[in-house]
């Protein structure tokens, strides 16, 4: 495997990582510490996939921004013929 394979693999790694910690993080945090207080929620089965629905999309625009930021970072460090010379 090349280092640039090598590079896509460990960002696309660090995206999935950060989609399921995201995921949790707002399912736990937001549904368990906050839905009682801001919204008197009630546990319910359908709050529950509600909110897990919305951690979902939450965790989608998150990985999404990380990989345009990173998309963007990449072609001010590597133009588009250096990137294609080192064999992406």
């Amino acid at each position: 495997m090349s280092l640039v394979g090598l590079a896509h693999f460990i960002e696309l790694t660090v995206l999935v990582i950060l989609f399921i910690v995201t995921i949790v993080v707002f399912y736990k945090w937001i549904y368990h510490e906050s839905a009682d207080v801001w919204w008197h929620v009630t546990p319910d089965d359908s709050d529950k996939a509600q909110f897990l629905a919305l951690g979902i999309v939450a965790a989608l625009f998150v990985v999404i921004i990380v990989r345009v930021i990173a998309q963007l970072f990449m072609h001010m460090v590597f133009p588009d013929y250096t990137y294609w010379l080192i064999g992406a």
